[in-house]
């Protein structure tokens, strides 16, 4: 989906990677007193007195200072990365910790990840081996150090160019660091300066990278396609994904599963997550097969679901978290297509489609930006289902407090300065406006702060903004937008899961488009219900757009009234028919494949 939770979808690794050796001293370090409080930060931390261990990584990097000693050696610089590491991982609640602790450690230790940027570029400059090739072993290390600072920029309000830069720092110390390669190219579907053809040959070199470098010579495509001749059986479709539990793309291929024709499709899964809830549990029901693949070398799942004769590959990740790229850039199935997950091309020439609408990726515009063929769906390029039990719609709030009320629940990621301008130029022309906003770091000061301070700048005071993180469930979830009026699209990256929310609680959603299918999801959707006038190409025109909706309340009360029976009623929530013109496709898609094989 190209719209995920933040930072759910914060690319391929959210969590911090363990990159600095536990067990044994960095080479080189002779100090032994930095050392002792080294370990000793270990040995609290494995105990679990997490504070105790910042405290005393600090005191052990304090000790050996390379950061401010131009006499400090390689060795002492390299403990002091390693310390620095282990501060922000504590941090972030790790040996052991919890998912709470863990988002804390993103969202919240400034201070640490700030020292672990200040060592990692003293050992750098100290260091003669920095940036040998093939990389040593602390280059190794500490390119995973600079990726968690990437991950960590991804999850708060910082510039898009700032977080391509520290993942790039990665790669200039491990060129193989794949994960930092695949978020590098994540990270600018964020971007504001970068262009839409910049953007699309950054994923093309990306995956010409994978191709090259971890695809197995020996790969022979009539492997894949031997065991797929007999045109008499039902067509064989997998799916691969890690987001089939309570995640935003979950909401969008369970009604395709659901709507399969069992007789014509034989449905497998692939997962590759370690969650299971009743979402997980609901799509084991509705496949033929499912398979926890997550524990599979990318070798052993490309020969599995080669075992499982599959027909047509579809990815429903890109380059998001949990991805198996790698396997697709071996070529498992004979057909393969990318779908639902990601906003942009794979840059894979093994990926021979990714499925598309008309609005997203207008045919005479988007072919150049994508290494797929694209294959157009005649409405939407999704179809929606909000699961569970949908609250009332709530009347328009601003009938009981007198004012308006925008807001906007996109990840944080997806917010920028240049966004920020122009909501700030919305409350501006709306008088004793408010804004709303509500994502996970927002439940914490630092970034929260971070909001306030630039709307400050742009003459809005903090009695106007109103920030929000988490909250008990997705019911509850859905009851805030029962405080909104109008809700405001992110730009350049658009929000799909908070539109459709938004759309099915009642609130109209007031949007930007741009060239490429990250701006232009927006448009998509609310073309669906027909309502391409709250769409806008320009920033003045987006400004002029939500300020309009908001001096005119008859049409709010009418949009709100009304946008839910609309939702419902329209494509975007067909599942049926939806269904039918996927499977469709993936015939006529299949069906030439056989013909160029000779075995039509």
């Amino acid at each position: 989906m190209t719209a995920r939770n933040a930072p759910c979808h914060c690319g391929s690794g959210k969590k911090f990677k363990h990159c600095h050796g536990l067990l044994a001293p960095p080479a080189g370090t002779a100090q032994a007193r930095p050392n002792a409080q080294y370990f000793e930060g270990v040995r609290l931390q494995l105990s679990g007195q997490l504070e105790l261990a910042v405290s005393a990584y600090k005191e052990a990097i304090r000790l050996s200072d390379p950061a401010f000693s131009a006499n400090a050696a390689d060795g002492e610089a390299a403990l002091d990365v390693a310390a620095a590491a282990q501060a922000c991982e504590t941090a972030a609640g790790e040996y052991p910790g919890s998912r709470q602790l863990q988002q804390a450690g993103m969202y919240a230790c400034t201070a640490e990840l700030e020292l672990l940027e200040r060592s990692l570029l003293a050992w750098e400059a100290k260091a003669p081996d920095a940036f040998s090739s093939p990389p040593s072993a602390h280059a190794v290390n500490f390119s995973d150090n600079w990726y968690n600072l990437g991950c960590a920029a991804l999850a708060n309000f910082t510039g898009s160019d700032r977080r391509i830069q520290l993942f790039h720092q990665a790669l200039a110390l491990n060129p193989d660091n794949i994960l930092a390669r695949m978020n590098s190219v994540f990270s600018l579907n964020y971007s504001t300066s970068a262009t839409a053809r910049d953007i699309a040959q950054a994923h093309r070199d990306c995956g010409a990278w994978l191709e090259q470098h971890l695809r197995q010579p020996a790969q022979v495509f009539t492997q894949v396609f031997n065991t797929s001749r007999d045109s008499n059986r039902p067509l064989r479709i997998g799916y691969l994904s890690s987001d089939c539990r309570n995640h935003p793309v979950a909401h969008f291929i369970l009604p395709v599963l659901e709507h399969h024709d069992r007789n014509r499709f034989e449905v497998y899964l692939y997962y590759n997550h370690e969650q299971v809830d009743e979402t997980t549990r609901r799509a084991q029901r509705l496949v033929k097969q499912f398979h926890f693949v997550q524990a599979l070398p990318d070798a052993a799942l490309r020969s599995a679901i080669m075992a499982d004769g599959i027909d047509i590959l579809i990815d429903l990740n890109g380059y998001t978290k949990g991805n198996r790229l790698v396997v697709l850039a071996m070529r498992a199935a004979a057909l393969q297509m990318t779908w639902i997950g990601y906003p942009n091309t794979t840059g894979l020439q093994s990926v021979d489609y990714r499925i598309v609408d008309e609005v997203t990726d207008p045919p005479d515009d988007a072919r150049e930006l994508c290494s797929e063929k694209l294959l157009h769906m005649p409405g939407a390029f999704s179809v929606y289902q909000p699961g569970g039990n949908l609250p009332d719609v709530a009347p328009s709030p601003s009938l009981k407090s007198g004012y308006i009320t925008f807001g906007s629940f996109n990840s944080m990621a997806k917010l920028n300065t240049a966004l920020l301008h122009t909501w700030a130029e919305i409350l501006h022309g709306v008088k004793d406006s408010r804004l709303l906003l509500k994502n996970i770091a927002l439940g914490y000061a630092a970034p929260g702060q971070e909001i306030l301070a630039a709307f400050a700048q742009l003459g809005i005071n903090a009695g106007r903004v109103e920030l929000l993180g988490v909250v008990a469930d997705k019911q509850s979830h859905l009851e805030t937008y029962a405080r909104v009026d109008i809700s405001l699209d992110s730009f350049p990256y658009n929000g799909t899961t908070t539109t459709c929310e938004s759309l099915i609680m009642g609130v109209p959603v007031v949007s930007r488009a741009g060239k490429d299918h990250r701006s232009r999801v927006g448009a998509s959707l609310l073309a669906g219900l027909g309502l391409g006038s709250l769409v806008e190409n320009s920033a003045s025109g987006y400004i002029r757009a939500a300020i309009g909706l908001a001096g005119n309340p008859e049409q709010l009360v009418a949009l709100r009234t009304g946008l839910r029976q609309r939702m419902l009623s329209s494509p975007l929530m067909d599942a049926s028919s939806f269904t039918r013109e996927l499977e469709s496709r993936l015939m006529q898609c299949w069906e030439k494949l056989m013909v160029q094989e000779g075995n039509a």
